[in-house]
């Protein structure tokens, strides 16, 4: 019978923590794509959790919604979308754009300048990549590009790298594409047209 108990115990906390494991999951993809880990951040979870049932739970009551879907839904699909729409409206700078309007300034959600230079790409734009040696990469950072998301380790790689004037190098018709590792990176300057 402790058995029974202790499984009944570990599936209602598991219960309790999933929504605000899922939400804050959700939201990482459009942001950082980080996810701290689970064991620093269980209060966290436990704390979105609770606000997340606070705000949904009433609604399933009053539409007695008790089936196996519906639990399905509650728990792991509608966090899931809650934190990702959350995510999109804070990469897109929704929420930061009504606070200003209402005079306040919250902290930036992008952790560093290098996760707000590249984490809204739309588009093509040209890249300057200044060298620790003194050389510079010069080139196209496109959807086949990648900056890194990793805190650890910010390399980038350029989909197409072209001449100083930005004129395309092709031998053969083929395209050049570098990677550069960030302890040979001082600078990088972006180019939107």
């Amino acid at each position: 019978m402790t058995e029974l108990k202790d499984l009944e115990g570990f599936i209602w906390g598991f219960a309790m923590l999933a929504p605000g494991f899922l939400f804050m999951f959700g939201r990482s993809r459009f942001l950082t794509g980080r996810m701290p880990s689970v064991s620093s951040s269980v209060f966290e979870y436990l704390m979105v959790s609770s606000v997340y049932f606070a705000a949904v739970y009433p609604v399933f009551i009053f539409l007695d919604l008790s089936s196996y879907f519906s639990a399905l839904l509650f728990l792991f699909v509608l966090p899931l979308v809650a934190g990702s729409t959350f995510g999109f409206c804070t990469q897109k700078e929704f929420f930061r754009s009504i606070g200003s309007k209402l005079g306040i300034n919250p902290i930036h959600s992008s952790p560093t300048a290098w996760d707000y230079a590249f984490s809204d790409r739309q588009g093509y734009y040209w890249v300057v990549v200044n060298l620790n040696s003194g050389g510079k990469y010069f080139g196209v950072f496109g959807p086949a590009s990648l900056a890194s998301s990793d805190l650890n380790n910010r390399d980038i790689y350029l989909e197409d790298v072209r001449k100083q004037d930005f004129s395309a190098i092709e031998e053969n018709g083929r395209k050049r594409s570098v990677w550069i590792d960030e302890n040979d990176i001082r600078s990088i300057e972006i180019i939107k047209d």
